[in-house]
């Protein structure tokens, strides 16, 4: 059974839409949670805008504990936005409706932002580098912490390719195992490789940083590569589904990316 090349493109934009939008979401509290946990917990003001975020405080006014605490609070609130994305997900996996893919997709940034910052702090002195490298970490250790993490992302992935796979019961009746590569393409990998390019070329300029960050939600669905042939085929409801491209949610979305690019453009001062 082939998709048909108009069913291709309108599932790619829902995800799309939906992966951009759940990124500027939880991105946004991450950065904001660190802020007010700057500012309410070390009086530290801050700034931050599409950029980058900026302690308006002098370098030699920074401890070990307020360093420590400031940036892992953002990683902490990414758990726990995480597990609630996960459990959302999970208890509609049954339904049918598109909007479990803003959870899917915001359980994905979620676990990113966490492991991820984790991984590429290891090695990249900048987020939650900064804490490691007060905690002076050997690179051994760094080492050890940065192939944990990776380990981590790519488990979370492998945990996650039943439900991922189960999403098609937004679109069909069933899922064959000839359409699981087809489906994997056009909703996980296109919303992927388009969604980070719409999030690069909203946040650009941006540190190396910064941008490993943006690419690196992609280990979460590698293993959508090696690991779709195992299950048998999904039967899902058997009442007459159809593909269309949700415009109120492509809508939303553009609101969104207008907003960010304005507000962010501007900056956000805390404290």
């Amino acid at each position: 059974m082939n998709i048909k090349i108009s069913e291709q493109a309108r599932i790619t934009v829902n995800s799309t839409a939906y992966y951009v939008l759940s990124y500027i979401i939880f991105a946004f509290l991450f950065q904001l949670a660190q802020s007010l946990v700057s500012l309410y917990l070390f009086e530290i003001p801050s700034t931050f805008d599409r950029h980058t975020a900026q302690y308006l405080t002098k370098p030699e006014s920074w401890s070990f504990d307020s360093v420590k605490v400031i940036f892992s609070s953002g990683i902490v609130l990414a758990f726990v936005m995480g597990i609630v994305c996960l459990i959302i997900y999970l208890k509609a996996l049954q339904l049918d409706g598109l909007l479990r893919l803003f959870f899917l997709w915001g359980f994905v940034h979620s676990m990113n932002l966490l492991l991820g910052s984790v991984m590429l702090g290891s090695f990249v002195f900048e987020g939650f580098g900064y804490v490691l490298s007060w905690m002076y970490l050997q690179d051994t250790a760094k080492m050890i912490l940065f192939f944990i993490s990776l380990f981590l992302i790519l488990a979370a992935g492998s945990l996650m390719t039943r439900p991922f796979l189960y999403s098609a019961n937004t679109y069909y009746n069933m899922l064959s195992a000839e359409m699981r590569p087809g489906f994997r393409k056009y909703q996980f990998l296109f919303p992927y490789i388009f969604g980070t390019a719409i999030i690069f070329l909203m946040r650009f300029p941006v540190s190396l940083y910064e941008l490993l960050l943006i690419i690196t939600p992609g280990l979460m669905i590698l293993p959508l590569f090696w690991g779709i042939g195992k299950f048998p085929p999904y039967f899902f409801e058997d009442h007459p589904k159809t593909i269309d491209i949700h415009w109120k949610l492509v809508i939303i979305a553009i609101c969104v990316i207008i907003t960010y690019l304005v507000v962010l453009g501007i900056g956000i001062k805390i404290g």
